[in-house]
């Protein structure tokens, strides 16, 4: 079986009154095993991915927004294996396939005071089934964006981050990304969640 936790975070915070900020960071979840059939029988392949988290905006000058996509896609290919003479294997490319979760919510919207909401997935899942011996890759691209916006010449921005079970070091006088003090969650039941697991089926 394959078990993947992938932890993440990211903040912004303009601090004066003379601009915008953001910033943007991909996530990439990416696995690559081989599924080997018992003799004289097939395999079936139970993927599924979820991700756990939480926006958290803290109102200590304008306004702030975070957001991450509304569908997270786990793009996957099965290569089918053939073994040589020598007993070396070489796999050939199969065709790229996806599955997906829904991500609730995708954004905060426009907050100009305290926010801290959950982000949950439902838990997509995905089943394939093979008779020889197949080298699977998996890959799981998201984005993650935060926005602190200042009111020119008046406020800076917001604090603004995305946790997914990673405290972040951007400063000690940031609170948004933090989890034991400010903003309480269980940091190990947060993050981006793949796992995949085999089982023989009869052919």
């Amino acid at each position: 079986s394959v078990d993947l936790q992938l932890a993440a975070s990211i903040t912004v915070d303009e601090a004066t009154a003379a601009g915008n900020e953001d910033e943007t960071g991909e996530v990439r979840v990416r696995a690559e095993f081989d599924v080997v059939p018992e003799p004289g029988r097939g395999w079936q392949l139970d993927m599924d991915q979820h991700i756990r988290g939480a926006y958290t905006i803290v109102d200590d000058n304008h306004a702030g927004r975070a957001s991450i996509p509304p569908w997270i896609d786990c793009w996957y290919q099965v290569n089918p294996g053939t073994r040589a003479a020598d007993g070396t294997w070489t796999y050939a490319p199969g065709p790229w396939d996806k599955f997906s979760i829904n991500v609730v919510p995708a954004s905060t919207g426009n907050q100009t005071g305290y926010y801290n909401q959950g982000i949950e997935s439902d838990w997509g899942e995905r089943s394939i089934t093979g008779q020889v011996r197949s080298r699977v890759t998996v890959e799981c691209p998201f984005i993650l964006q935060v926005w602190s916006w200042s009111q020119f010449g008046h406020f800076g921005g917001n604090e603004a981050s995305i946790r997914l079970g990673l405290n972040g070091t951007l400063s000690r006088n940031v609170t948004s990304e933090d989890y034991v003090e400010h903003h309480p969650r269980d940091i190990a039941e947060d993050g981006f969640f793949f796992s995949a697991e085999v089982h023989p089926i009869d052919l």
